[in-house]
């Protein structure tokens, strides 16, 4: 008996993470697309369960037909039909494959080798802009510093706890794709706004960066602030947010207390963290469609535009292969050509103008 897709989709996402050591966010996409292309052959077939038997060339040849009508990326349907590819050699190992992997034609998709960041004077207003006299824009700050200060990933920046970084020699290890670890470091400004930030924190919550708004922001409440260094107004108009002890005249208070204590309901998700990165770089006007990757791609671009090797930028940026890395090179070829224009064969310029 065929096994369900379904069935098919659970094991081959934990194949990935076990037998092929990918992410978890990795695996997660691997699911998505392979469940919207389950879904796409419940309606074309006109069947409530899919099993692996169903799938053939015509059938992947209508669904990608489906995908270019959708008016998708390129990369987006590449990895749609890489995903299926993926599973088909899975389904092969495992012996329920009916179509050999190699036969699905691949989506034409040519990775841009353009790489988006801020310059310099984009990247001072753009990490001054949150306002910092109050705890949200505290956290803001030091999340931003941080981002540029490590070029983490977004989802590498979500998953730190308080106690991940160690200041006193300022850097700290974190796991990235494919399981890597990499040492990243502090920079003085990244030091100074994640330390004020959680000077000012009320709490003893493990997340390092919490949200202050949803169902639980009713837990916290304003207190005047003169910590930082911005707060030379009163402190009726400076407030941060301190975090009320449950009331233990209300169990249910006491009882979510009890379940969640490391308050991992509070904290910042990567949703959360890439919405505030464009709210800041709409507030100062930054033509550049500002993500958290174009931070990380930003931290790359100011290593190497100071004179940092590609090898130190591929550790630096946890990338497994240098030719990842390689898209940055481009950015370097205007120093490059000033460079060859001023010393190359310089002794022939001066003969000549002898």
């Amino acid at each position: 008996m065929s096994t369900t897709f379904a069935e098919s989709i659970l094991k081959f996402t934990e194949h990935v993470q076990i037998e092929r050591g990918l992410s978890s966010a990795t695996a997660d996409k691997y699911d998505y697309r392979l469940n919207r292309f389950m879904q796409w052959m419940q309606h074309h077939l006109e069947k409530q369960v899919i099993h692996t038997k169903d799938i053939d060339l015509d059938v992947i040849r209508k669904f990608r037909i489906f995908l270019s009508n959708k008016d998708l990326k390129e990369s987006t349907q590449y990895n749609y039909l890489v995903t299926i590819r993926s599973f088909l050699k899975y389904l092969v190992r495992t012996g329920e494959g009916i179509v050999e992997p190699e036969k699905v034609v691949l989506a034409k998709y040519s990775p841009s080798q353009s790489v988006k960041f801020l310059n310099r004077d984009q990247l001072k207003d753009f990490l001054e802009a949150p306002d910092t006299r109050i705890i949200a824009g505290l956290r803001d700050r030091a999340l931003l510093e941080l981002l540029f200060s490590t070029g983490l990933r977004v989802s590498e920046l979500a998953r730190l706890n308080r106690n991940d970084i160690n200041f006193k020699i300022r850097e700290f290890s974190i796991v990235g794709k494919g399981g890597r670890r990499r040492v990243v470091f502090l920079s003085d400004e990244a030091v100074e706004w994640v330390s004020k930030y959680l000077d000012r924190r009320d709490d003893t919550y493990v997340p390092l960066f919490l949200h202050y708004s949803g169902p639980h922001a009713s837990k916290w409440v304003d207190k005047p602030d003169v910590t930082t260094k911005n707060a030379s107004m009163s402190s009726k108009g400076s407030k941060t947010l301190e975090k009320k002890k449950p009331d233990q005249g209300h169990l249910g208070e006491v009882e979510e207390f009890l379940e969640d204590p490391d308050g991992e309901r509070f904290r910042l998700s990567v949703r959360s963290i890439q919405r505030l990165v464009k709210k800041y770089a709409k507030k100062v006007g930054v033509a550049v469609d500002v993500t958290p990757h174009v931070l990380r791609h930003s931290f790359a671009t100011d290593l190497l535009q100071a004179g940092a090797d590609l090898r130190t930028v591929q550790e630096s940026l946890g990338h497994k292969n240098v030719s990842t890395t390689q898209i940055y090179t481009h950015i370097t070829n205007p120093q490059l050509k000033k460079a060859h224009e001023q010393f190359h064969g310089s002794w022939r310029k001066r003969t000549k103008e002898n």
